[in-house]
This record gives structure tokens, C-alpha cells and sequence, in this order.
């Protein structure tokens, strides 16, 4: 984050999902992205190039959904960790 204005908008997501609200980062995107450009030189993206807004994005509620587990995302298994790295299990 380089400009006040990009400091400001993630100051906002970042209070945003601490309060358990949703969070927007459409704006705090685009700025980044039109600032990345210009420091690279490169021309102004197309008026008639359509780019999806982002978000809003919400917080993990903690619990229902897979979570890390799924996919080997939370033990490590089986994507190069060992099976005694992993944390054990809450009971």
C-alpha cells in the first residue's frame, strides 16, 4: 500500500472484518491496480474492457463448511507434510 488513499481502504477492510461485517474491496482493487500501472508504464486499462467487481467478501463463520480440512489443506497429508506434524484433534 503506497498512496493515503490505499492505506484508508484497507484500514476500512481491515475494521470491517474485525466487526464481523462484509467486507468491500472492489475499491481498494482498482486503486491498486491503476497505481501498479502507471509505476509499469502501461497504458490505462480499455473504457470497453468489463472487469467484475470483487466482493464483497464476509468473514468465516468459524464452523459448517470444510474449513482447512478438506483438499489436505489442514493436516499437510499427503502434500509433502508428515502425518505426526499434524495438530491433534480437539476433543
Amino acid at each position: 500500500l503506497v498512496t493515503d488513499e490505499q492505506v484508508r481502504l484497507a484500514q476500512k477492510a481491515a475494521r470491517d472484518l474485525v466487526d464481523g461485517r462484509e467486507i468491500h474491496t472492489s475499491e481498494l482493487v482498482v486503486s491498486l491496480r491503476n497505481y501498479i500501472r502507471q509505476a509499469l508504464d502501461l497504458t490505462p486499462i480499455p473504457a470497453d474492457l468489463e472487469i467484475p467487481m470483487q466482493g464483497p467478501t464476509r468473514p468465516s463463520s468459524g464452523g459448517g463448511g470444510q474449513g482447512g480440512a478438506g483438499g489436505g489443506g489442514g493436516a499437510g497429508i499427503g502434500m509433502g507434510g508428515r502425518a505426526d506434524d499434524a495438530v491433534p484433534p480437539k476433543i
